[in-house]
Order: C-alpha cells, then structure tokens, then sequence
C-alpha cells in the first residue's frame, strides 16, 4: 500500500503561489463528500475553516447523529467556523459550487447528477445518514470527479463507499489516524483502500482546494455493483429481484428486520444487504451479531430468574418436594453460567492481533 502524507512543507506543490483559484485550471474534481462520526464536532470546523473564501467545488457532509436530535447546534457550530456558506441539504435541490451541503439528521444524502436527493432510506451499518450511501451516490453519477474524505469515528462507515470512489477514479484522503480523536475509521479505510492522501485536518483544507484542480483519471465504465447499490438507495423501497442480482445468499439475517441477507462482492469490499436494502459491512454485521447474542443471552437469564422465583412461590404438593428442589437447583446452575460468561464476554469488539 502507497500512502501519501502531506504536511504544511508540501502544500506549495499543490497551490501555484501567486495564482488565484478562479483562474486556475479546469476544475477536474468538482465533488468533494467528506464523512465524519465521534469527534467530527472538532474535526469537521477545522477542515472548513481552512478552505479559500470561493472553492470551485461543492462540498457535501455526513455527521453521524442520534436520529432524534434536530442538528441546528452543530450546524451552528459548523457555520461559525466554515469561509463557505453551510446548510443542511434539500431534496432536489441543484448542486453549486463553493457550499456546504450537510446532510439533516435521520436523513440518507445522495447525489445525482447535477442534484441533492434526501432521502428516508433504509439505515446503512445502522446509520442515517450514512457516508457509505452518499460515497457510492457519487461515484456512480461523478465518477472520477470525486473526492472522498474520511475523518474521524467508531467502526469503518464509509469503507465500502470510499472503495467505490477509487475504483471510480476519484481520489481518496483520510485524516492521519494519529491525529483523529477516535481512529477507527480512517485506519478501517487504510486498512482496505491504497488510500492517496492521509493529512491532518488543519491542512485539509488547503490540499483539498489545490487536488480539485489535479488531473483527473481517464473515464472508466462504473461497475455494475456501484450502480446497482446507488440505484437501492436513491429508490428508497427495494426488491429481493434487485437486491440478489449477481449477489449470493449467506445464510445470514439481518439485524435490523431479520431478512435474509445477500453477498454483495465489490471486489475491494464486500457489503451485506437484505430485500429491504439494510445494508452492513462484515465488521458491522460481526458487531451487530455479537449484541444480538448478548441480548438474548440477557433475556434467558432473566427468564430464568423468573421462572426459579415462581417455583419457590407457587405451593406444590408434598409428594413433588424432592422434584422441585431439584428443578431450582438446576435453574440456579444455569443462571450461574450464564451470569459468567455474560461477564466474560466483554463487549462483542473484533478480536486484536494479538489475541488471535
């Protein structure tokens, strides 16, 4: 994997000193979508401060949010710190450059060709908005003239997106891991994607309004697996006639409605969608499983619990003593067991390396 770091020294390679944006060259990457969860109320100001006062770029962002906030104090926040105009999306609305588009809580952000779609799609890794769904909507219909950013947050958003985005073409940054509050998901992307650029986000600004610039890869044909998940997202309802064209059944089901869930392969990545077009990356899917375990782990117990206080309440006859003594002692054995291993089992995270 070839990783680029820029730092400060570099960015006069990136800008021509003495020569305005406006009068640059053709703009050849247009689409800048930047994605963000946990610490994204730090990261995300200091990008957008940093870029020029007109970017000849449209920027479009997804924050993870709680699905019941209204999102005005970030947006308030973002506002007072971005050069650019800040405002969350509208549906239909036509994309310009040198604007913010953010995406509105508990709202999916995709894009079309010349317009923003907002949509109430189903959840991606248990995401709405999710980066993923607003990656893939843009490299499907702007192929190599995107510009994909991963900053900081929890488990790997964003993966499968950013991997479309460089098969498209487009070019792929993320903030430096040592430099992202929580790390998670820049490294998820390093870790899958020959990501091009990892900078810190006090540069980000700077790079990115110099890369829009960059000369663009040669148009390839998208493949048909982007296009077909983009399609998933910006029709809202699905079909399991969509969903399992050239994807295989996995036994599986999915954790937030129990379908059946399909193989999507996207050669870098693979993503995991059910009819109702829910879709997870492995290590969400693994960590979403894991919960399910526990919860029902949880639910035995209590069940239990429950069922040893009834036959120590209800009066039998006297000639049943001996098989209720026994029936409690073998309840108490298993709410024993469970209790342990539910104390044992820590929180369901992915194994390490080192506890391979």
């Amino acid at each position: 994997m070839r990783l680029f770091y820029y730092s400060s020294r570099y960015t006069h390679c990136i800008i021509p000193q003495g020569v305005k944006q406006s009068n640059m060259a053709e703009v050849t990457h247009p689409i800048i979508v930047i994605g963000s969860s946990a610490g994204g109320w730090e990261a995300l100001p200091i990008v957008l401060e940093n870029f020029p006062e007109y970017l000849a770029a449209s920027v479009f962002v997804v924050q993870h949010f709680p699905s019941d906030t209204m999102g005005t104090a970030f947006l308030n926040h973002l506002s007072a710190h971005s050069v650019l105009p800040c405002a969350f999306a509208v549906d239909n609305e036509p994309i310009r450059p040198s604007r913010v588009y953010v995406a509105p809580p508990d709202f999916h952000l995709l894009l079309t060709k010349d317009r923003v779609r907002i949509t109430k799609g189903p959840r991606e890794n248990s995401f709405r908005p999710a980066i993923d769904t607003m990656f893939r909507s843009a490299a499907a219909h702007h192929h190599s003239g995107v510009i994909g950013v991963i900053l900081t947050g929890v488990r790997d958003d964003g993966v499968e997106g950013m991997a479309a985005i460089a098969r498209s073409g487009g070019i792929t940054m993320v903030q430096d891991p040592a430099n992202a509050p929580y790390p998670d998901m820049p490294q998820a992307a390093i870790k899958h994607i020959d990501v091009n650029y990892i900078t810190r986000t006090v540069e980000m600004g700077l790079v990115l309004s110099g890369l829009i610039y960059q000369p663009a890869k040669s148009k390839e044909a998208i493949s048909e697996d982007i296009l077909k998940e983009a399609a998933i997202a910006e029709r809202v309802l699905t079909s399991l006639d969509i969903v399992e064209q050239g994807a295989k059944g996995t036994g599986f089901t999915c954790p937030m409605c129990g379908g059946v869930l399909w193989d999507i392969d996207h050669g870098i990545t693979h993503s995991y969608r059910c009819a109702a077009g829910h879709a997870f990356t492995w290590e969400n899917l693994y960590q979403l499983k894991a919960t399910e375990v526990e919860e029902a782990m949880w639910a035995s117990l209590r069940l239990m619990e429950e069922q040893k206080r009834m036959l120590l309440k209800f009066p039998l006859l006297p000639r049943e003593s001996n098989s209720l003594q026994r029936r409690v002692e073998e309840l108490e054995q298993y709410v024993q067991t469970l209790r342990a291993m539910l104390l044992k089992s820590g929180d369901g995270r992915l194994p390490e390396e080192h506890d391979v």
